[in-house]
């Protein structure tokens, strides 16, 4: 028989799937404000928890809601909330979890010593929650133990048992009273409430600009470090690890993210390609079949060359919508590539327009050796790296961007290219 689960592992995968994607951007929130000497995990020893450089914990519930009110805002947080209590419920089980080492009091102790307690949702904080506001009370040393005690009894007496929801709230404010004096004085001293934590993508944005990242480059930031956490999560899972990163190793994985994001140079951003029906009909693709670069039947290597064309069109039409460049500069990139292109022609046909005076030999003789020479084009043109304002393209999407220009007959790979093809 395995070793019986902790409550904290039970209770973490009771998710919904706007609750799961809210948890995680109020993770990814919380991680970008974490401090040097301090880790965070993910759905360890709660949904969220960071360990302070003092050995102190931070748990954190997170509880998201959709429900609304009249006005299309969100409900708020009542006395009775079913959130509200199911996460004091899962508190106290977490506290007083024996699979944790807790099995005495004195050890129960020492944990609510050393734990702060907090609930994160998008419901809106209510002046009418007494829980809430005896809890601040009783924190400002307003009021005593005994009056919250005093409340509790109160609540529990006046929630009717023949309501599902409000039933299920006095069994968890009968567990929480059944809490001893020493228990309870420490557990309302530690508990905090961050309500009306909304548009968190917005929020962590803010916190990509506060790196000093441009405006222009903050979604690709964040693009960049939802990739980097999800390669982390899966890599994690894989061998069974738990979900538990430091300062430091954040820093090491989002070094890279924030450092391009400062950088002046255009975001590479991989997009998805939908391919065309026609792919053998493509021109660029004709062009290549003519002079026997692929075959008929080489379907990997066209789509392969497909795909560069078009991520390469999409790129550049994208740094164009978003201002990263202007109809100008894109217009002074293609001139360029042309000019390569031009030097590479000239180059590889000069043989060729001798061939074609010839006597020596027979048209298929000059038809082959015509066809050689534009291979020669074709690959000292693979072979150049392009740049766009002082970035890289890489050697794909140079390749891709040669590919667009003869797809749209600019440029061409046979002597006659314009004849055969035809403008």
């Amino acid at each position: 028989m395995g070793n019986p689960r902790s409550h904290e592992e039970i209770t973490s995968a009771d998710k919904t799937s706007v609750g799961f994607d809210y948890q995680y951007y109020y993770f990814l929130y919380t991680l970008l404000e974490l401090k040097r000497g301090q880790s965070i995990g993910y759905e360890v020893k709660d949904d969220v928890h960071i360990e302070l450089d003092s050995g102190k914990y931070v748990l954190m519930q997170i509880k998201h809601s959709v429900q609304k009110k009249a006005d299309n805002s969100i409900i708020n947080l009542t006395e009775r909330d079913k959130d509200l209590w199911k996460t004091i419920y899962n508190w106290i089980n977490v506290i007083n979890d024996e699979n944790s080492g807790r099995k005495d009091s004195k050890s129960r102790l020492e944990f609510l010593r050393n734990t702060e307690f907090i609930l994160v949702s998008n419901k809106a904080e209510s002046k009418s929650n007494d829980f809430v506001n005896n809890i601040k009370k009783y924190q400002a040393n307003e009021i005593s133990l005994d009056d919250i005690k005093k409340y509790l009894i109160d609540l529990e007496r006046e929630t009717k048992e023949s309501d599902e929801k409000k039933n299920i709230t006095k069994i968890y404010v009968q567990k929480l009273l059944s809490q001893s004096d020493d228990w309870l004085a420490l557990f309302f001293k530690n508990i905090k409430f961050d309500l009306e934590q909304d548009d968190l993508v917005e929020k962590i944005k803010d916190k990509i600009r506060e790196k000093y990242v441009d405006d222009d480059k903050v979604e690709d930031v964040l693009h960049w470090i939802n990739s980097s956490m999800n390669i982390w999560k899966f890599e994690n899972v894989k061998k069974g690890e738990k979900l538990q990163i430091t300062f430091e190793e954040v820093r090491k994985r989002f070094h890279k993210c924030f450092q391009k994001g400062r950088s002046n140079k255009l975001p590479i951003r991989t997009v998805e390609i939908v391919l065309p029906d026609s792919l053998n009909e493509q021109i660029f693709v004709r062009q290549l079949l003519d002079i026997e670069d692929i075959e008929e039947d080489d379907y990997i290597q066209i789509v392969e060359f497909t795909t560069y064309k078009m991520q390469v069109v999409t790129l550049l039409e994208s740094w164009l919508q978003d201002g990263l460049i202007t109809e100008d500069e894109k217009e002074e990139f293609e001139r360029n590539c042309m000019a390569y292109w031009k030097n590479a022609f000239r180059e590889a046909h000069r043989e060729s327009k001798r061939i074609l005076k010839s006597d020596k030999y027979t048209s298929q003789e000059k038809e082959e050796m015509i066809k050689q020479n534009a291979l020669k084009c074709l690959d000292k043109i693979r072979s150049i790296e392009l740049q766009v304002d002082e970035t890289d393209l890489g050697i794909e999407k140079s390749n891709g961007q040669f590919y667009s220009l003869s797809d749209r007959l600019l440029i061409g790979w046979l002597l006659e290219w314009e004849k055969r093809y035809g403008k």
